[in-house]
Protein backbone atom coordinates (compact mmCIF):
# COMPACT_ATOMS: atom_id res chain seq x y z
CA UNK A 1 0.00 0.00 0.00
CA UNK A 2 1.14 3.54 -0.58
CA UNK A 3 2.02 5.67 2.42
CA UNK A 4 1.00 9.29 2.95
CA UNK A 5 4.43 10.69 2.04
CA UNK A 6 4.41 13.56 -0.46
CA UNK A 7 4.57 12.35 -4.01
CA UNK A 8 3.09 8.99 -3.02
CA UNK A 9 6.36 7.24 -3.78
CA UNK A 10 6.71 5.31 -0.51
CA UNK A 11 5.30 1.82 -0.25
CA UNK A 12 4.56 -0.33 2.81
CA UNK A 13 4.19 -4.10 2.93
CA UNK A 14 3.34 -5.61 6.29
CA UNK A 15 1.83 -8.76 7.73
CA UNK A 16 -0.60 -8.08 10.58
CA UNK A 17 -1.82 -10.61 13.12
CA UNK A 18 -4.60 -9.86 15.59
CA UNK A 19 -4.35 -11.02 19.19
CA UNK A 20 -7.38 -12.04 21.25
CA UNK A 21 -8.31 -14.47 24.03
CA UNK A 22 -11.91 -15.46 23.25
CA UNK A 23 -12.06 -18.36 20.76
CA UNK A 24 -15.58 -17.30 19.73
CA UNK A 25 -13.96 -14.28 18.10
CA UNK A 26 -12.20 -16.46 15.51
CA UNK A 27 -15.34 -17.05 13.46
CA UNK A 28 -16.41 -13.41 13.70
CA UNK A 29 -13.01 -12.17 12.53
CA UNK A 30 -13.09 -14.66 9.65
CA UNK A 31 -16.53 -13.44 8.61
CA UNK A 32 -15.49 -9.79 8.92
CA UNK A 33 -12.04 -10.21 7.37
CA UNK A 34 -12.67 -7.77 4.48
CA UNK A 35 -13.94 -5.09 6.85
CA UNK A 36 -11.09 -5.62 9.33
CA UNK A 37 -8.50 -5.63 6.54
CA UNK A 38 -9.92 -2.41 5.14
CA UNK A 39 -9.78 -0.76 8.58
CA UNK A 40 -6.09 -1.66 8.97
CA UNK A 41 -5.31 -0.40 5.46
CA UNK A 42 -7.14 2.88 6.13
CA UNK A 43 -5.02 3.48 9.21
CA UNK A 44 -1.70 2.54 7.64
CA UNK A 45 -2.33 4.68 4.54
CA UNK A 46 -2.48 7.78 6.75
CA UNK A 47 1.07 7.14 7.95
CA UNK A 48 4.31 8.44 6.48
CA UNK A 49 7.44 6.31 6.25
CA UNK A 50 8.87 8.16 9.27
CA UNK A 51 5.80 7.13 11.32
CA UNK A 52 6.60 3.44 10.82
CA UNK A 53 9.32 3.31 13.45
CA UNK A 54 9.94 1.27 16.58
CA UNK A 55 8.88 4.14 18.84
CA UNK A 56 5.55 4.65 17.01
CA UNK A 57 4.50 1.03 16.53
CA UNK A 58 2.69 0.80 19.88
CA UNK A 59 0.61 3.86 18.96
CA UNK A 60 -0.25 2.34 15.59
CA UNK A 61 -1.23 -0.94 17.26
CA UNK A 62 -3.47 0.92 19.70
CA UNK A 63 -5.07 2.86 16.85
CA UNK A 64 -5.86 -0.40 15.04
CA UNK A 65 -7.35 -1.97 18.18
CA UNK A 66 -9.49 1.12 18.81
CA UNK A 67 -10.75 1.09 15.23
CA UNK A 68 -11.58 -2.64 15.09
CA UNK A 69 -12.96 -3.37 18.58
CA UNK A 70 -16.20 -1.38 18.07
CA UNK A 71 -16.90 -3.60 15.02
CA UNK A 72 -16.76 -6.79 17.09
CA UNK A 73 -19.61 -8.44 19.00
CA UNK A 74 -18.11 -11.71 20.31
CA UNK A 75 -14.96 -10.38 21.96
CA UNK A 76 -12.23 -7.79 21.79
CA UNK A 77 -8.71 -7.60 20.41
CA UNK A 78 -6.00 -7.32 23.01
CA UNK A 79 -2.96 -6.98 20.75
CA UNK A 80 -1.73 -6.46 17.21
CA UNK A 81 1.44 -8.07 15.93
CA UNK A 82 3.44 -6.91 12.91
CA UNK A 83 5.82 -9.13 10.96
CA UNK A 84 7.65 -8.64 7.70
CA UNK A 85 7.54 -4.84 7.67
CA UNK A 86 9.01 -3.53 4.42
CA UNK A 87 9.14 0.13 3.43
CA UNK A 88 10.38 1.14 0.00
Amino acid sequence: MNLADEGGNRYLKVAVYLGFNDKKLTSELTAKKPIVTDAVIQILRTKKAADISAKNMNNIKLEIIQKINPMLEKGQLNNVYFTDIIIQ
